[in-house]
């Protein structure tokens, strides 16, 4: 599998469309979880950006309280608004990568404190790094907008770090004899089959410290459980039916077109024909016309249609529109690759 970088730094994209990495995660445990680990640094880029912070004299009080305190402080955010707790995640994730909020006098004393604070560490890290602020505003300027440069300077930093501790990492795994099968995002993918349970703890351990000692930055690893796969069968069993239901339906109103009754309606000249096929309602002796009766056989068709749009759209739900358009591909791939893996240890 070849990478490649953005700007030559940062994250370590997969090319092409065949990856682990482009995959949506209820298709990567459904395929990897007999196969690998999934390594994941926890609470990555606000434990990357503190250690930053304090690296170069920046004061993140907020940003530490927060790390310190995050299962308390979105347990907090969400009983102050009803959001779930991924939700609350993703919105504390947005305000580190620079989204602007009106805060509100209600709003929690640590809530303000975590925002003004990031308010803070944005500027300072655009006057730390203008190089990174003008590559931004150029990434922007290509996409016809302004929005959130400051932001996006924080996130080339966050990123460009998590790519370091990554690689780190890497290196040690490989050192240890232990193959890496993919890099995903913050994370990379092991093979099972020569890393026992039983090794696992010492071997993240192991990652956590060589990451201390080449980058003086404490960073968790865990494995990452990947149990998401029986909802995804499931689903995925009950969009295949109700395809397999669609197509029957399709060739069945393909069969019975044109279909007549026994007399001219409307524009169609039914005589001399021998109606097929009819719903139970309709009887050869009622004027029936192809339009009514594709109609109807339309509808069926739609209100199935529908329903698979909806099942998919719930396997790839809260993906970005990038990752939908790799998700779009995957039909043609997860069979080869599942061959691969099943070939491999099988």
């Amino acid at each position: 599998m070849n990478y490649y970088q953005l700007n030559k730094f940062g994250r370590y994209w997969t090319e092409g469309d065949m990856g682990i990495q482009n995959m949506s995660r209820k298709i990567r445990h459904t395929l990897c979880q007999n196969f690998m680990y999934d390594i994941d640094m926890k609470n990555a880029h606000p434990t990357l950006l503190s250690w930053y912070c304090h690296d170069n004299g920046i004061n993140c009080t907020g940003l530490d309280a927060y790390i310190e305190n995050r299962e308390k402080y979105m347990a907090d955010w969400m009983m102050h608004t009803g959001n779930t707790r991924d939700e609350v995640k993703a919105h504390l994730l947005a305000i580190i990568n620079g989204r602007k909020v009106m805060l509100d006098p209600q709003d929690p004393k640590w809530y303000k404190e975590f925002y003004n604070g990031m308010i803070h560490i944005s500027d300072s890290i655009v006057k730390l790094r203008p190089d990174l602020y003008e590559l931004a505003k150029k990434s922007k300027n290509k996409k016809g907008t302004n929005y959130n440069i400051e932001g996006t300077t924080v996130n080339y930093v966050m990123c460009s770090l998590e790519n370091k501790a990554l690689m780190t990492v890497f290196d040690y795994l490989t050192e240890q004899g232990i193959e890496v099968g993919s890099l995903v995002f913050d994370g990379l993918m092991i093979y099972k089959n020569n890393v026992s349970i039983e090794q696992l703890s010492g071997i993240l351990d192991g990652c956590s410290q060589k990451v201390k000692e080449i980058m003086r930055c404490n960073i968790t690893f865990t494995n990452k459980a990947m149990d998401e796969e029986e909802d995804l069968t499931a689903t995925s069993k009950e969009i295949q039916a109700l395809k397999k239901q669609v197509n029957v339906i399709e060739k069945v109103v393909a069969k019975s077109l044109p279909m007549t009754g026994g007399k001219m309606v409307g524009d169609i000249d039914m005589q001399g024909h021998s109606i097929t096929n009819l719903p139970l309602s309709i009887t050869a002796n009622e004027p029936v016309t192809k339009g009514w009766y594709a109609k109807n056989w339309q509808d069926l068709v739609k209100n199935f249609t529908d329903r698979v749009n909806d099942l998919e759209k719930e396997i790839k739900g809260g993906r970005s529109r990038r990752e939908l358009d790799a998700i779009a591909k995957e039909d043609k791939t997860l069979d080869s690759i599942k061959t691969t893996l099943e070939n491999r240890f099988g």
